[in-house]
């Protein structure tokens, strides 16, 4: 079975995620107590007694799903025993996509996260934009409309989610205009503070360029190997070919909108016959479904959808037998 490996971002944790039914009590076990020690708390303690309004503080939900999502990703690997042939990630998932690749060691991809998360937590009182979220509206058409507004300095597309979905940054008054225009369309757009568990801040824009310095100084401590599986990166828009690539791509990433939908595009194209949503709930499944190009996608954290995989497996593995026979 080809497959590719999607890895998501913040956005994805629920309460008490740290009870992953799908996966290996072990591991997830000793994949919290290590990043524990790394992160100086209890992280299981925090994400089984944390509300969701607690659990979306960025420096608490950021390691917790690259920790998580990399237990997932253990337990598929440890009942597949077969190489991905692309790794994906949204967002905070590309650091997850590293860590699967080899290019990060645990260790660092976790810090990292946490010290992503806090850098990003302490942006408050510096940004004068804010996110929503656009729905039911064809990315290309909400670009029109944002040149419509003649403000494309205070107003972008910061992550293209799907065909059907696509986030915007930007100011009030750019916002409002922009909300009409979308409207007129058949659109409509939730600011991303109605929704518990979105980061309403206008991260991945230039709205936020004056953390780009402290970022490089913490991804120029990364030690950064070559990836052992294919990454796509939805910073670049392009397979990831070098360690050089990687630190840019984590820099440019906070300024940078996210291509997830470009990504999609292009592994769809490539030999994958199933996308595998290997991070806590489901979004990055859902997200594939809201295209008009046809992938088969599922989620590694859903009750059915783990048990499709596993019969899949099976099946692989009984293919194998009757070719070797």
């Amino acid at each position: 079975m080809n497959y590719g490996l999607l890895f998501p971002g913040q956005g994805s944790q629920y309460t008490r995620m740290n009870q992953l039914a799908q996966c290996d009590k072990k591991i997830v076990d000793s994949l919290l107590e290590e990043a524990s020690d790394i992160l100086n708390l209890d992280l299981k303690k925090e994400l089984s007694e944390k509300t969701m309004k607690e659990l979306t503080q960025s420096e608490i939900a950021q390691p917790a799903i690259v920790v998580l999502s990399h237990a997932l990703f253990l337990d598929f690997m440890q009942r597949t025993q077969q190489k991905p042939t692309v790794l994906l990630g949204h967002s905070l998932g590309e650091i997850s996509a590293y860590l699967a690749s080899e290019s990060l060691t645990f260790s660092e991809a976790v810090a990292f996260a946490q010290n992503r998360g806090k850098l990003m937590a302490s942006t408050d009182d510096e940004l004068k934009g804010s996110a929503s979220l656009v729905v039911d509206i064809l990315p290309e058409l909400l670009e029109e409309l944002i040149r419509e507004c003649n403000s494309t300095e205070n107003l972008m597309i910061s992550g293209y989610n799907s065909e059907k979905q696509s986030i915007v940054v930007g100011q009030e008054e750019e916002l409002e205009q922009l909300e009409k225009l979308v409207e007129s369309q058949g659109g409509q757009i939730i600011p991303f503070r109605m929704i518990p568990m979105k980061e309403a801040r206008p991260f991945h824009s230039p709205f936020v360029t004056m953390k780009l310095d402290k970022l490089r100084e913490i991804v120029e401590t990364l030690t950064v190997a070559q990836p052992k599986v294919t990454v796509y990166s939805t910073v670049s828009g392009e397979l990831v070919s070098n360690e050089k690539e990687i630190k840019a791509n984590l820099i440019k990433q906070l300024v940078s909108p996210v291509l997830w939908l470009q990504g999609l595009k292009k592994v769809s194209k490539m030999d994958v016959s199933y996308l595998i949503d290997i991070g806590p709930n489901k979004i990055m499944r859902n997200l594939v479904f809201e295209n008009s190009f046809k992938i088969s996608s599922l989620a590694y954290d859903d009750i059915e959808d783990n048990k499709k995989i596993r019969e899949l497996l099976t099946k692989e593995e009984r293919t194998v037998e009757q070719w070797t026979e």
